[in-house]
């Protein structure tokens, strides 16, 4: 399904209304363009709100449908850095704004090994 500006924005202020946290990853994915494991594999250190930019590292992505991993993107050209919008940089900033899950270190020192990536250290360095 393919929907017109309008259509997405009924929906988004839907969203919004019901279910805030899911409206902020529709924004992100509607704004970037990127997959939905793409957003979902996000890390809080790929985000640079203040050059407005996100690097795409690592997607969630789900094995045989019963385990689920975080692996690099889909294609080689989808780890990459993308432009935050305006209305992206505000779901983010709501996102980041709240506190890190307790287990976050260990999740990412469980998946590292498993994730191959180009360790970029800030946009200028792409």
């Amino acid at each position: 399904m393919i929907w017109n500006a309008e259509q997405a924005a009924r929906f988004l202020r839907h969203c919004h209304h019901t279910d805030p946290l899911f409206a902020d990853l529709v924004e992100l994915i509607i704004g970037t363009g990127m997959r939905k494991g793409e957003a979902l594999g996000l890390h809080r250190n790929d985000v640079h709100l203040d050059q407005r930019v996100l690097y795409v590292r690592q997607a969630l992505s789900a094995i045989d449908n019963n385990q689920v991993i975080l692996a690099p993107p889909k294609t080689h050209a989808s780890k990459n850095w993308i432009a935050i919008p305006d209305r992206v940089a505000a779901a983010l900033t709501r996102r980041l704004n709240e506190p890190a899950p307790a287990d976050t270190k260990s999740q990412a020192e469980a998946t590292s090994s498993r994730i191959e990536t180009d360790n970029p250290c800030t946009p200028a360095t792409s």
